[in-house]
Order: C-alpha cells, then structure tokens, then sequence
C-alpha cells in the first residue's frame, strides 16, 4: 500500500522504477539489461584514472555515500564588506544532489550504461546515458516555462514523491544561482561529439 501511494508501484504490482531506487542490488537481473548504477571516479591532473567505486540500487540510498567520496574543499572569500574570510564549501551540498538526482530520473536505462560522477582537481563532470531532450542547455535557462516532456515519466513523478527532484524546471537554474554567488558559473553542454554519441553532461566549475 506504501509503495502504491508512493507511486512506485502500479496494483500492487513491483514497477523497474521501484526496483532502480528502493530494490536490492541483486534484484535489478529482473530488469534485463538494464543494470542501474552510480560510479564515481577520481582523476589526477593527467586526466588518469586514481581511485574509483561503484554503487548499486536502491540509487535512493546510493547518492549520499557517493556524494561523501567528492572532495569537497573548504574554501575562504573575503567579501568586499568585512575584514573576515568567510569559509564555504566548493560545491554546495544541494547542488550535488540536485545533480545526481536528476542524471538518475533522466537517464536512459535502455541504453545498458550507468551515471558517471568524474572528479578531477578543478571540476566535477555528471554524465549519464541518452540524449538531451531540450537539445541545448542555453534554452534551458532562458525559458520561462518547464521543459514539459520527461525520458522516464513514471520514475520522474516518483521521485518526485520521494522529495528527491521537483518537475517545474527550476534544477539546472538553481544550480547556476547556487554556485555563481561566490564561484563563476558552472558550464553545461551537451556530451557527445567528444567521448561519444548520446550522453548529457553537466559540469561544476569550482
């Protein structure tokens, strides 16, 4: 009954999005091919691979053991209106949720592939599987209306429920505000020509 108010379950019948965000790691061979998963990836300065772990469903209680594994640098402004540095994180803890929440409702699970979080030393990249359906992230931030078609409906309105994204298009902007009060503004672009067709990127400027 929980789960049919939680609009994860249909009848009472067990949905993939249920099994992607509340189901056990074992459990995600009832979905195929389609094997979710969350990887977080350290890279040196030479852009070489130094230390990685992967984490498997429920993705519900993936993201916040990966969000711990980011190094998340203490930084100190001085702003112009007191002698007094001020200390902040590097990436806001919203904006890394917000973030990875949204490579999960919106990635293409069809396409076998898993949601990449790749830390370098000056930036984090957040890839995950299929196209970008808006099509460029510029429109993105100067529409004044949400983008009102969404990859896995059902899941989105699930997490939705779950308090985990909201379907107003207000993410990626939030996003931008969020890190441009004290930080330049994060750069987003689609992720394709480069390392390969059919992928969004979104990546942090610390």
């Amino acid at each position: 009954m929980f789960l049919n108010k939680a609009k994860l379950c249909i009848g009472g019948r067990i949905t993939r999005t249920a099994i992607i965000l509340l189901g056990r790691s074992e459990s995600d061979h009832f979905l195929g091919n389609c094997h979710p998963q969350l990887s977080w990836i350290l890279k040196d300065k030479d852009s070489l691979e130094m230390d990685y772990q992967h984490f498997h469903p429920p993705l519900l209680l993936a993201v916040d053991p990966l969000v711990a594994k980011i190094r998340n640098l203490t930084c100190r402004v001085l702003p112009w209106e007191t002698l007094f540095p001020t200390e902040i994180l590097q990436y806001g803890p919203w904006v890394l949720r917000e973030s990875l929440h949204n490579a999960i409702a919106h990635q293409g699970y069809s396409l076998s592939g898993r949601v990449d979080v790749v830390e370098h030393e000056d930036r984090l990249v957040i890839v995950n599987k299929g196209k970008f359906m808006p099509g460029d992230i510029e429109s993105v931030i100067r529409r004044d209306t949400p983008f009102s078609v969404y990859r896995n409906s059902f899941q989105a309105l699930a997490m939705v429920g779950l308090q985990m994204i909201d379907t107003i298009g207000s993410g990626i902007k939030r996003i931008f505000q969020e890190q441009k009060t004290l930080f330049p503004s994060p750069g987003f672009r689609p992720y394709g020509t480069e390392q390969g067709q059919g992928s969004d990127q979104q990546q942090g400027a610390g």
